[in-house]
């Protein structure tokens, strides 16, 4: 005989989210970089103060025309 198992469900009670003036703005920036070539750049650019296009070309496997 199988043994009975209680199943969780999710809880239904309503729930209220507090307005975030963010929200837009983080949904934004995430689809901006929402591809690995991208990220790869952003974490390029976060450990320097400066660098020009042909250095992440150097730095990456990625075209000139693609950065």
């Amino acid at each position: 005989m199988a043994k009975k198992t209680k199943t969780k469900s999710c809880d239904s009670t309503p729930v209220k989210l507090k307005a975030d003036p963010t929200a837009e703005e983080v949904a934004r920036l995430a689809w901006a970089i929402a591809h690995p070539a991208r990220v790869q750049i952003v974490r390029l650019l976060i450990g320097r103060q400066a660098c020009m296009c042909g250095e992440i070309v150097d730095c990456l496997p990625l075209a000139q025309s693609t950065v």
